[in-house]
């Protein structure tokens, strides 16, 4: 017995020439052409569900939240890292500059007092009278100075520098040593000036400075 189909409202009509006619859901009959007959088949219909898409479960969206997250964090750690090591690379750099011009102003200043050579150590009198260091003219006068924000020769604040100070050590230190502190003079001093931001150390630079040594007369080479 063969067959023909015809579709009608979301169903097939199979007529069969012998016989009625018998309506059978689309589903059923599968892939089915109207302008193809059809062959009898004793199998069962097949129905073919329509196939859904598969979404997270909240056990994967858990996870990628985590996975996001620890990524977020290793990078910002990441970022904050590299910022505190770039301010700390200005700062230093600030203070080098600091320290290096007010050792190159003591270094140019007499290694004792002018007036005096055979006086004493640190700052005469008068010279402390004006608040600044436009009296200061040998090395030792700087001894224990310091100020906070650093200033000009002439006592101005230095802009941009309201957390940083600066301070100068000289010492006497032996010729033979100069790690080793002496308690007369020897002809050497040591001059330290270290700046400070928020009271740490940032940077440290040290010099020496010494009486101009004459050479004996036996030694000299006519």
């Amino acid at each position: 017995m063969s067959m023909t189909a015809e579709r009608r409202h979301g169903e097939y009509t199979i007529r069969a020439r012998r016989g009625a006619a018998v309506a059978v859901p689309v589903m059923a009959v599968g892939r089915v052409r109207a302008d193809r007959p059809l062959r009898c088949s004793n199998a069962a219909p097949r129905w073919v569900l329509p196939t859904s898409r598969r979404g997270f479960t909240l056990v994967e969206s858990v996870l990628a939240t985590l996975v996001v997250g620890l990524t977020m964090v290793a990078a910002l750690n990441t970022v904050g890292a590299s910022s505190l090591t770039q301010r700390r690379t200005q700062d230093r750099d600030r203070a080098m500059l600091l320290a290096r011009s007010l050792m190159a102003e003591i270094v140019a200043q007499a290694y004792e007092e002018p007036a005096m050579p055979a006086g004493g150590f640190g700052q005469e009198a008068g010279e402390a009278a004006t608040g600044n260091r436009t009296l200061y003219d040998d090395v030792d006068d700087y001894h224990n100075w310091s100020a906070s924000p650093p200033e000009e020769r002439d006592g101005t604040a230095m802009t941009g520098f309201e957390r940083w100070t600066r301070a100068v050590i000289v010492q006497r230190v032996s010729r033979d040593n100069l790690d080793t502190l002496v308690g007369t003079d020897s002809g050497v001093k040591r001059i330290t000036v270290t700046v400070s931001c928020d009271g740490v150390p940032i940077a440290s630079l040290q010099a020496v400075r010494a009486r101009v040594w004459q050479r004996p007369a036996a030694l000299v080479v006519p």
